[in-house]
């Protein structure tokens, strides 16, 4: 990791997959002007290079695009990701705590926290800060829901193939 990551704060990863988004990008950037005291980590090639500008941040480090991101999960203490099901099962997967930050990509709403109780909140941008504190101070409740889901995310495919 580069020199500015600091391994004693908390890590939290924005990802929109392998594009960055600028709703994504918006979020890293605010996040980065708040109050937490944490390590921001943007990865995607972004799908504008005007996004590369609101992440411009003395508090963001910015990956781009990355293919080894099971490596970079085991740094991450939350992934804010977008509502879909592959991003959060993802990061569900690897046990990692979710903040789904909605409407990223043009506007579409899956209502996975109510899936993934305890494990996912739900956050608008304008509210970011808050529910990342939220996340933040409730972060070993929802490290254990995660590695409650974790196993039957992991083990879907397995029940899919053995109805059909």
């Amino acid at each position: 990791m580069p020199p500015e990551f600091d391994e004693n704060r908390n890590t939290i990863l924005f990802s929109s997959g392998s594009t960055l988004f600028k709703k994504m990008a918006e979020g890293a950037a605010k996040l980065s002007k708040s109050r937490l005291d944490v390590n921001i980590l943007v990865v995607g090639a972004p799908l504008k290079d005007e996004y590369l500008e609101i992440i411009d941040e003395e508090n963001i480090i910015n990956l781009g695009y990355i293919n080894w991101i099971q490596d970079l999960y085991k740094l991450v203490d939350i992934a804010v990701v977008t509502d879909d099901g592959m991003m959060i099962q993802e990061a569900i997967a690897l046990e990692i705590p979710v903040v789904a930050l909605l409407g990223v990509k043009w506007g579409r709403y899956h209502n996975l926290a109510s899936i993934f109780k305890g494990a996912v909140l739900e956050s608008e941008l304008a509210n970011l800060e808050e529910v990342t504190q939220n996340a933040i101070d409730n972060l070993d409740k929802m490290k254990d829901y995660a590695q409650k889901y974790s196993e039957g995310v992991l083990g879907a495919a397995d029940c899919i193939a053995i109805m059909y």
